[in-house]
């Protein structure tokens, strides 16, 4: 575990191996609040110091369900900050809740790591770029599809780009799927690990150095390219995904039941709607589908930074001296025997 994450900060986006090492940040954010360094952008966006930690339990990114992550169920004494309205409802409906507070794309507050010059130079050096994110692997399980396929697809579409970049996500770096999109000579960068603190700042950069992006899976990145003007296109592939049983009964248990759960809870004719929006989009953004990913990633509740400081200062008075904050394997054995005791139906109407 390398604790360090300033030297990070010079690092290549194309040094992938380096910027997916594991890190830790804990010192600077809540328990199961702390990824993609998003309580970092947005403290530093209202002028809060780096060292205070926001009091509530902030989501990672797009929930097209009503399945509360294992974060919420373990924090519910927190507030609890989100992207979306939507997420923002059903959390004010849960009798525990201490606050919900939707403000948008969390990107929208990350500055972006190059800056002026240095993105000048690095866009001269890729040209017109099409950016790719594949569908990603998590802590819990990986991604199954045709790579070689995809590959095919990309290399179709990126025939009328000077560069083809894929953003590989830091755990499929570390399954070495890197290799097989090398193969076909494409540029691959990475946002870096999970507890990066500048993994949405490095984000940001990667996806505002592109002309056109595309997915094989929709996903949090999906939206963020589309909040940042870049055109957004889905290439349908059966993507599947397996449940990882290495990584320890607990955490095994976690992941299975909340991508169950999420996947039957999910709101799958929303989901179908966005994606044929995005596959028939021609690489535009359009009003057609304008109001449905507002739904989802709250394109309208972007706040500015007095409104967004209130929130943090009302989280910190709603905050509860009874909450408690846990940590590997105590935090996933407790998780589990939570999940255990409420059924599949039961999570799904809540």
């Amino acid at each position: 575990m390398n604790d360090s994450y300033e030297n990070r900060l010079n690092i290549d986006f194309r040094d992938i191996h380096k910027l997916s090492v594991p890190i830790d940040s804990s010192k600077n954010y809540i328990s199961a609040s702390g990824v993609y360094g998003i309580d970092k952008s947005l403290k530093e966006y209202c002028g809060f110091d780096n060292d205070y930690k926001i009091k509530a339990f902030i989501e990672h990114g797009i929930n097209f369900s009503e399945y509360f992550e294992c974060g919420f169920r373990v924090h519910e004494s927190l507030p609890s900050i989100m992207m979306s309205p939507f997420r923002e409802n059903l959390i004010k409906n849960q009798k525990n809740n201490h606050g919900a507070y939707s403000i948008g794309p969390f990107i929208h507050y990350a500055n972006p790591l190059l800056k002026n010059n240095d993105y000048k130079e690095k866009k001269e050096e890729l040209g017109t770029n099409l950016l790719v994110f594949p569908a990603h692997s998590t802590l819990g399980g990986t991604t199954n599809f045709s790579i070689t396929d995809f590959c095919d697809k990309i290399q179709d579409m990126g025939s009328e780009f000077d560069t083809v970049t894929i953003s590989l996500y830091w755990k499929d770096v570390e399954l070495g799927r890197d290799k097989f999109y090398k193969k076909y000579g494409f540029e691959v960068m990475t946002a870096g690990y999970m507890y990066d603190p500048y993994f949405l700042n490095r984000l940001r950069s990667i996806i505002e150095l592109s002309d056109l992006t595309i997915s094989n899976e929709i996903g949090t990145s999906s939206f963020y390219a589309l909040v940042l003007g870049k055109p957004h296109i889905i290439l349908p592939m059966n993507v599947k995904y397996n449940i990882e049983k290495t990584d320890g009964k607990y955490l095994s248990l976690v992941a299975e039941e909340s991508y169950d759960s999420t996947v039957k809870s999910a709101k799958v004719n929303d989901i179908e709607l966005i994606k044929n929006s995005l596959l028939k989009s021609e690489g535009k953004i359009t009003n057609q589908n304008k109001e449905i990913i507002n739904k989802y990633s709250g394109i309208y509740c972007v706040k500015s930074k007095e409104d967004l400081r209130k929130i943090l200062l009302e989280c910190e008075d709603n905050y509860s001296s009874f909450s408690y904050y846990m940590r590997k394997p105590l935090f996933l054995k407790d998780y589990a025997k939570r999940m255990i005791r409420i059924s599949k139906s039961q999570l799904i109407d809540r």
